[in-house]
């Protein structure tokens, strides 16, 4: 019994020994955001969204499809993701315009600000009583990317079945705060994030957010699964799930978007846009 006993001590020693610490967890997740930007240069998926706003007879329902480019631009390390949306519940939108071509082309500080006018120009799509940007993966990616770490605190809430995916806190304490609303408000950011402790590598991040202020003030939830993509090497965007509740906690508002054909766009030297 005595043996048994020491056994045990030993090996829950071992393990606690063997567990990273907070620090160290963080420190391999910031090194694998970075890793990721290098990866993730221009890349474009395909979208499809169900969205669903109100109940009974007010219920309405929305199917978009999309081509959503995730890019970084050289000299601005803020991650942008954008849909330019090409059918709507199956009919053709008549104003879409292919510009991911010509911005992921052209990247630089006036395609930041292009990127923004497309995010908002396909936010008249969506349904629902709360205007919104967030509705974007790589919202969480700037959430968690190592320039923000200053405004953020972090702590450990749990391991995940694996043992070793450890689920980190985050909570924005910094102002003003990186989500904002239009009349610039700030609007703090908390959530989780699963992350490898070994490898950095982030599975899954649920953040909330407030994205609207006021007498109807709603509180969003978006939440991002992230699964290894054989084709281009590295974790890409499966899903990304969005709910808005009012102050009574209904939901108002939800959807669910799935992300398929990925691939990289290059520019040649011949300054001919391509695809490998």
């Amino acid at each position: 019994m005595r043996l048994a006993a020491a056994l045990l001590a030993l090996s829950a020693s071992i393990l606690a020994q063997a567990e990273p610490s907070l620090d160290t967890v963080v420190a391999r997740m910031h090194a694998y955001l970075r890793d990721y930007a290098r990866h993730l240069p221009a890349m474009i998926a395909t979208e499809r969204y169900d969205q669903r706003a109100g109940s009974g007879v007010r219920r309405q329902r929305r199917l978009l499809e999309s081509e959503f480019g995730l890019i970084q631009v050289p000299g601005d390390t803020e991650w942008l993701g954008f849909r330019e949306v090409r059918l709507v519940d199956g009919k053709p939108v008549l104003d879409s315009a292919s510009r991911l071509a010509d911005l992921f082309a052209r990247p630089s500080a006036t395609a930041v600000q292009q990127a923004r006018r497309i995010a908002e120009e396909s936010a008249r799509f969506n349904i629902g009583p709360v205007f919104r940007t967030i509705n974007d993966p790589t919202m969480v990616l700037e959430l968690l990317d190592p320039r923000h770490a200053a405004r953020m605190r972090f702590s450990i809430s749990g391991t995940a079945d694996d043992g070793r995916t450890q689920i980190v806190r985050f909570l924005e304490t910094g102002r003003p705060t990186i989500i904002r609303t239009r009349g610039l408000d700030d609007q703090p950011a908390q959530g989780r994030a699963w992350v490898d402790a070994i490898s950095g590598q982030i599975h899954r991040v649920e953040a909330m957010v407030q994205p609207a202020s006021g007498p109807r003030n709603f509180t969003g939830t978006i939440d991002v699964r992230f699964v290894h993509d054989a084709r281009m090497g590295f974790a890409v965007p499966a899903s990304m799930s969005e709910r808005y509740t009012n102050r009574n906690l209904a939901v108002v508002s939800s959807g669910e978007a799935t992300y398929s054909n990925f691939r990289r766009f290059i520019v040649h030297t011949e300054e001919k846009l391509g695809l490998p």
